[in-house]
């Protein structure tokens, strides 16, 4: 497939020496055109270099729009959209390299603080900069696996190489695989009273996801209660979603207890849980933090595998919330006889016209996310709490269960769709794309081109 830039800048150098009779004018303006094109090209020779540099081509962008100038703006944005691409790639290598070098430099701290030799093995084996010396080998692989894969244009070339390579070198078998493998092992083998026999993990995780492992055995109380396809699985979890190996474990945990997941659909479902929340502008890692520290809130409310509880915390986070206030509201909402006195209080103080029965059929149920949705419709809007003076806000707040700081955020959420309205959505447009389908019959598509 011909390469438009390669394309571009071609036209620009026959455009170029063709100028001659043209003023000096015309030919700068082509000359600077040839130059930033033929900038963008050389950036792809430095694309696994760590000096690697993106053209900034924003200003020319901005002028070209300003005097109309259609034909530069097209070959910006082409040249801009190439940069930025150029970037995202750069971006993906010193991650990997970074990845690597850590990868090394924490096997290794490991093996120098192994007790009595650990020390003595480090300055024997002679590995001082191996870190260094691996992530330049990645480099090189990834470089190499880039040049191999250019008549294709195949990215994923360059980090197949890279990474098919990462654990062959024989620094890496020798030295970490073999030596720090073995102590380290028969250290947390003593250290467990297993005896020399090592701790029953397999070569993975012992090497590379001890702080996973131990996390998982302190929750489930098993020594290999961590596959090592899971251990990987969760390595870019944390990475990605904010997952830490304790949450993790103490969510794992809780869930596999009341109900029949295994612990790799907790953790998928954990995953769409954090994707949830980043649709909704919530930082993953805060969800994942606020299920953990209230995980005994699963098995009070949990009916549907936790699946309303972890919607009710994206919920919550939207707020400023978590659901520390669900289950203050919950709680408040199941003593029937005191939610409701404080009910009809909060009604003659107000003049609001307060219905918490519905709320408290939800609470009942465990549907901890619609609760959360029907409080917010009782409490009203900022405008309505607004008008309210102290006393009656403090009634309010009490009715439900909450502090006055959180009857103000809960107030926010009037208007703000929720989690469970969002599907309902979905849910409602699906149902009118169906309807709209001829009687006769219709195409695959025409479900997706109605909605």
């Amino acid at each position: 497939m011909a390469d438009p830039i390669r394309n571009l800048l071609d036209e620009l150098n026959a455009a170029l020496d063709a100028s001659g009779e043209q003023s000096a004018e015309v030919q700068k303006n082509l000359k600077d055109r040839r130059d930033r094109t033929k900038e963008v090209l050389d950036n792809e020779q430095e694309i696994t270099s760590e000096n690697f540099k993106q053209a900034d081509l924003q200003d020319d962008l901005i002028k070209a729009i300003r005097t109309q100038n259609k034909e530069e703006e097209k070959e910006l944005r082409l040249l801009i959209a190439r940069g930025k691409a150029q970037k995202r790639i750069n971006d993906q290598v010193e991650y990997q390299v970074g990845l690597g070098k850590d990868l090394v430099e924490n096997t290794l701290g490991q093996l120098k603080n192994i007790p009595v030799f650990g020390d003595f093995l480090y300055k024997t084996l002679n590995i001082e900069g191996l870190a260094e010396k691996t992530g330049d080998k990645i480099r090189e692989n990834i470089t190499q696996g880039f040049v191999e894969g250019a008549t294709s244009g195949l990215v994923e070339a360059g980090f197949a190489r890279g990474f098919s390579k990462l654990l062959t070198p024989a620094l890496l078998a020798g030295f970490i695989g073999l030596t720090a493998f073995a102590t380290q092992g028969i250290q947390q083998g003593l250290e467990k009273g297993l005896g020399l026999t090592g701790t029953g993990r397999g070569a993975l995780q012992t090497l590379f996801f001890g702080d996973k492992a131990d996390a998982f055995e302190k929750e489930f109380g098993q020594i290999n209660a961590l596959s090592d396809e899971l251990a990987r699985d969760l390595a870019f979890s944390e990475q990605r979603f904010g997952l830490s190996n304790e949450n993790a474990a103490v969510l794992s945990k809780t869930l596999t207890d009341i109900t029949d997941q295994s612990q790799e659909q907790v953790i998928n479902n954990l995953k769409n849980v954090a994707s949830l929340a980043k649709q909704n502008d919530v930082a993953p890692k805060k969800v994942m933090e606020d299920l953990a520290s209230n995980a005994e809130m699963f098995a009070e409310f949990s009916r549907d595998g936790g699946e309303a509880l972890q919607r009710a915390s994206v919920n919550a986070n939207k707020l400023g919330l978590n659901l520390g206030t669900v289950g203050k509201i919950s709680e408040k909402l199941l003593d029937f006889e005191g939610s409701i006195t404080s009910e009809l209080e909060a009604q003659v103080l107000t003049g609001k016209s307060l219905n918490l029965d519905r709320a408290r059929q939800l609470a009942l149920l465990g549907e901890t996310d619609r609760l959360l949705d029907e409080v917010i419709k009782q409490v009203g809007s900022e405008a309505e709490l607004a008008r309210m003076n102290a006393i009656e806000r403090r009634s309010l707040a009490n009715a439900i269960g909450v502090s006055v700081t959180e009857l103000n955020k809960l107030a926010q959420g009037e208007g703000v769709e929720s989690v469970a309205q969002q599907q309902l959505n979905v849910l409602k447009s699906i149902d009118e794309g169906i309807k709209k389908i001829p009687p006769g019959g219709g195409q695959a598509g025409d479900v997706t081109a109605n909605v």
